[in-house]
């Protein structure tokens, strides 16, 4: 919800700029970039720690000595 609203701030911040269209939508573009990669890492990381590798790696021994 904070990251919708973040989103919709950041929009209307572009839009209410007093800019040519041109660097307007280069901004939006770069804001609709940073999104994408965003929640492309968010999926990486939610893959990656179901992953039935990371469990099934073999453990090392703690040894009792220093």
């Amino acid at each position: 919800m904070t990251f919708g609203i973040s989103f919709m701030l950041v929009g209307g911040g572009i839009v209410a700029l007093p800019l040519g269209s041109q660097l307007r939508s280069g901004l939006a573009a770069g804001l609709v970039a940073l999104v994408w990669s965003s929640l492309t890492l968010a999926d990486t990381m939610a893959l990656l720690s179901r992953s039935p590798l990371r469990s099934s790696r073999p453990r090392k021994q703690v040894s009792g000595r220093a």
